[in-house]
């Protein structure tokens, strides 16, 4: 618990030092589109302490900004990799909650895809081996699914279930015809 507290404190600094920043108190106008500061400060949000994820909220609204919407899906993973990366737990499902709030029904498609490219076997390899990711972006990976999984539809989630299987070891023991007959 004492870890906790402190890993708490410290994240209480980061934010206000956020909060401090020239980005957050120029408002959204000056803004550039995505920074570090306006990330931070969108990530947590979904802090699990919650005076931390109220800070946050309140931060955010104070200061006028909008959510990172208006990126492409591979640019929005790719903002949110370093977060879904983390060694944290913590910050990888406040990352994971924070990709939840800016997927719509409209991206969700292209974020599946710039996901699957991003962990998907490399066309070049022969062993069909999955492309490097360390055990964090794995972990993050799962939890950003998982969350997004409140967003799927049907086909959205096989296509997922799909991927998984067809990128796993076991792949040649499951096809995908199998898959969409039980489904």
């Amino acid at each position: 618990r004492y870890v906790l507290l402190q890993a708490s404190a410290a994240r209480e600094v980061v934010l206000r030092s956020v909060a401090a920043s020239p980005v957050m108190k120029s408002g959204p106008q000056n803004a550039p589109p995505v920074s570090s500061s306006r990330l931070i400060a969108w990530v947590a949000r979904h802090d699990p302490e919650s005076h931390l994820a109220s800070f946050a909220s309140q931060l955010w609204t104070e200061s006028g900004m909008t959510a990172p919407t208006g990126e492409t899906a591979a640019a929005l993973l790719d903002l949110f990799m370093p977060f879904l990366g983390s060694e944290s737990s913590w910050v990888r499902s406040s990352a994971a909650a924070a990709l939840v709030d800016v997927a719509s029904k409209e991206n969700l498609d292209a974020l599946l895809s710039a996901v699957f490219a991003r962990f998907s076997p490399s066309e070049d390899d022969d062993a069909g081996a999955a492309a490097p990711a360390s055990l964090e972006s794995q972990l993050g990976l799962c939890v950003a699914l998982s969350s997004l999984s409140v967003r799927m539809d049907p086909a959205q989630t096989l296509r997922v279930v799909n991927w998984i299987i067809l990128t796993s070891s076991s792949a040649e023991v499951v096809e995908s015809d199998v898959l969409r007959s039980a489904c």
